[in-house]
C-alpha cells in the first residue's frame, strides 16, 4: 500500500512540474515585458531547483526501502541484513539524514515568500480573523 501511494505521489510530482513548465513557456504572440519575463524565469528556475530536490529525495527514499524490504524478506530476525549495524546506517538512517538536510536550504516556504506589505497586510487579516473568531465564541457561551 505504501509504494502503491509512494508511485502515486511520484506521478502528480512530475504531471505538477511538467505542467508549471508549460504554462511559463513565453508564446509568440505574447506581450509580457522583459522583467516579467525576467522575474517568472527566476522564479521558474527557483520551482525546478525545488522539484530536483524532491525526485533526488524520492530516489533516496526507493533505495532506503528496497533496503528495508530486503531486510524483512528474509527469514527470521537473524539474518545478514538484519545483523549488520553498516548497512542499517548507511542505508537507512544516512538516507534520511540526507533527505533531511536538503530541505533546509531548499525548504518550499523560501519559494512561496511574499514581500514585507504582503506579509502585514496577511498578519492585521489573520489578527481581525482571530478577534472575529473570539467575539463568535464569547457570544455563543
Amino acid at each position: 500500500l505504501s509504494l502503491a501511494v509512494f508511485i502515486f505521489f511520484t506521478i502528480i510530482s512530475i504531471y505538477i512540474h511538467y505542467k508549471i513548465q508549460q504554462a511559463s513557456l513565453p508564446s509568440s504572440s505574447s506581450s509580457y515585458s522583459t522583467t516579467t519575463t525576467k522575474t517568472n524565469n527566476d522564479d521558474d528556475k527557483r520551482w525546478t531547483r525545488l522539484f530536483y530536490v524532491l525526485y533526488f529525495d524520492m530516489v533516496l527514499l526507493v533505495i532506503r526501502s528496497v533496503y528495508r524490504v530486503s531486510e524483512y524478506s528474509l527469514p527470521g530476525y537473524h539474518n545478514a541484513i538484519s545483523l549488520n549495524e553498516g548497512l542499517f546506517y548507511g542505508l537507512d538512517i544516512f538516507l534520511m539524514l540526507i533527505i533531511f538536510a536538503l530541505w533546509i536550504p531548499f525548504h518550499p516556504g523560501f519559494y512561496l515568500s511574499t514581500t514585507k506589505g504582503d506579509q502585514k497586510q496577511q498578519q492585521q487579516q489573520d489578527a481581525v480573523d482571530m478577534n472575529e473568531l473570539s467575539v463568535v465564541t464569547i457570544v455563543q457561551k
